[in-house]
């Protein structure tokens, strides 16, 4: 006999989905300091911390600016607010709001998180973000995830100029695979 057991993410959603919008640019913090990566690795330097965040924020800023909205920040229940509001100040910070941003996302901006079944779920545009400043287990994890779900991936590192046109082609070509997710 099989029962069928709906995921959060559908249970939540299903009931909302008609207030949704494409309002603002959402980055969905996993936590820098996550503790899974400090018992596995060690706690991050301060200046692996800074480069993190500097590249980040510069990649943050030039999606806002090439699609013309403001990013919101969703933190992790874990993360500390004041040392992200020291780093990434110039974004609307939030905790315990993940949910609501993503229904007014235009983007969905990642490494890792359950909260991407949401988006998937609505079929918002993502992006898997990667960074070796995460560290082995972290990146680890975001590589997984991105390839499990097919997601359009962006490195950190890798410094590519983001283009409009194709950048949002390329989304909009990705989100019609969710189907085979939510159905799934």
């Amino acid at each position: 006999k099989v029962i069928h057991v709906n995921s959060r993410a559908f249970d939540t959603l299903t009931k909302l989905k008609s207030n949704l919008s494409e309002d603002k640019i959402v980055f969905v913090d996993s936590n820098f300091d996550n503790g899974d990566r400090i018992n596995r690795e060690g706690r991050p330097t301060e200046k692996l911390r800074l480069k993190y965040f500097n590249q980040l924020s510069k990649f943050l800023l030039d999606l806002s600016n090439i699609f013309n909205k403001k990013v919101t920040i969703c933190l992790h229940p874990s993360t500390d607010m004041d040392m992200y509001k020291k780093y990434l100040g110039e974004f609307e910070l939030c905790k315990f709001q993940t949910t609501e941003n993503i229904r007014q996302a235009f983007i969905v901006v990642f490494h890792n998180s359950t909260a991407i079944y949401e988006a998937i779920f609505l079929k918002k545009k993502i992006i898997s973000l990667k960074s070796n400043t995460l560290g082995e287990y972290m990146t680890n994890i975001t590589n997984y995830q991105q390839k499990l779900l097919g997601l359009f991936s962006y490195s950190l590192e890798e410094k590519k100029e983001l283009n409009k046109n194709l950048l949002q082609a390329t989304l909009e070509k990705i989100t019609k695979n969710y189907d085979h997710y939510i159905k799934g």
